[in-house]
Formats: C-alpha cells, sequence, structure tokens
C-alpha cells in the first residue's frame, strides 16, 4: 500500500489540470445528473429543464436492480435516493457556480485562490454514474463487487480513467490485500485506472494521533491502491 501525501486544495488547479478529456466513475448511492453542477462549461444559467447534450453525464450503472433492461442510466435522470452520490460528484467534477451573484457557502478558506466559486477538483472531467447502494451507507453497500465489475468490462468503451469509492467502512482483520475487493480494485489500477478510496469515518478507539489508520481497510481488506 502507498502513504497517502497531502496537497494543497488547489493543486490541480495549479497545474492546469482540470479533468478534461476524462471520465471519472462515481461508486456510491447514485447521482442526481439534472444537476447545474454536472453541465458542460457555460451551460451553468441555462433556462428550462435538463437537456443531454448540455450535460456531462457519460453513461450510468445501477448495479441495485437485477432487470438489465433498467441498470442503464440515462441523462437528465436522478436515482440518487439520499444525496450521498451527487454530494461526491460534486465534489470531484462539479462546474464552479458562475460569478456574480453565486456564492459558495460557507465561504472557502482565505488561501483559496478560488474562494468562492464551489467547483470541484475537475470541473471538466465526464461524469459515469454507478450506483451500489440502495439504502443507508452501510459497508460493505451489497452491490459494490457488481459495480466494480462493469467498470472492469467497460472502462474502455466509455474512456474511466478515475474511478471513486467515498463509502463509510468499520476496519476489521487485516487480510493482507488478498480479498475480493483488492483483487477488485487491483485488477482495475493494472489496466490503468486511477482508483481514489475514502478512508471512511470510523476510526478505531481510540484514534491514533493523525487520524488514521494504516493499512486501509475495508470490511477487514487492504487496497493496495
Amino acid at each position: 500500500a502507498r502513504r497517502s501525501f497531502t496537497y494543497s486544495g488547489t493543486t490541480a488547479q495549479d497545474r492546469g489540470l482540470t479533468g478534461a478529456g476524462v471520465n471519472v466513475a462515481i461508486v456510491d448511492t447514485g447521482v442526481d445528473n439534472r444537476h447545474k453542477a454536472f453541465r458542460k462549461a457555460g451551460h451553468f444559467n441555462d433556462d428550462g429543464s435538463c437537456v443531454p447534450s448540455n450535460t456531462r453525464f457519460v453513461t450510468g450503472y445501477d448495479a441495485t436492480v437485477t432487470e438489465t433492461a433498467f441498470q442503464t442510466m440515462i441523462a437528465c435522470t436522478s436515482r440518487d435516493f439520499l444525496g450521498h452520490g451527487t454530494h461526491v460528484a460534486g465534489t470531484v467534477l462539479g462546474l464552479p457556480t458562475p460569478q456574480p451573484p453565486s456564492v459558495c457557502l460557507p465561504p472557502r478558506p482565505p488561501d483559496d485562490v478560488v474562494a468562492t466559486d464551489c467547483g470541484g477538483v475537475a470541473p471538466s472531467a465526464g461524469l459515469v454514474d454507478v450506483k451500489v447502494c440502495n439504502g443507508a451507507l452501510s459497508n460493505p453497500c451489497p452491490y459494490l463487487e457488481a459495480g466494480l465489475d462493469w467498470i472492469e468490462g467497460n472502462f474502455q468503451t466509455h474512456n474511466i480513467g478515475v474511478v471513486n469509492i467515498s463509502l463509510g467502512t468499520k476496519c476489521g482483520d487485516d487480510d493482507g490485500g488478498t480479498g475480493a475487493r483488492a483483487a477488485q480494485v487491483n485488477a482495475l489500477v493494472s489496466l490503468g485506472v486511477a482508483v481514489v478510496i475514502a478512508h471512511g469515518n470510523a476510526y478505531p478507539e481510540p484514534p491514533p494521533p493523525d487520524n488514521t489508520d494504516p493499512p486501509y481497510c475495508n470490511a477487514g481488506q487492504r487496497l493496495t491502491s
């Protein structure tokens, strides 16, 4: 496992990186792709309802349903019944709000050079919605494996370069990275897909001084990426 590094909140912007040409798979509770934050640049304040050609939504897969005809998600729809996946997607690739009059509330820190635009890290990236949670964010989300399998089989077709998994978890016994989920993640990395995994909000008692618990563990499994 690689140790984490701390970067400034504007590192990507400082390097001129916007996510253009890359599609990001948000593995979560689904994404409300009707939201203005997921439109193409210049369309944030468009009047009227969502227009598919003006969004950055690429495709979606709902692993929580068994009927094949209903697994593919389309633009200008939402299957996010909790709001978590939409929130995460906004952090990853939300479009900056126009200035003025929109402002980001609460304001970003004074040293953030984009203090009020509310934009995500990669505001030009495309959105691929992979829904694996159908209820409370309990871990494991029962359809995570199916969602990762779909990504592995379709990442080239949909130009998925990054996968984001921000699901809470409680750590179990370390299995040395040999678990099924670890194998799925490592397979994606071996194919050239960058996988970003949140540590989660649960810590051992008492928590370690730096609020980390290496190695990362997800339902007792170490993920090496």
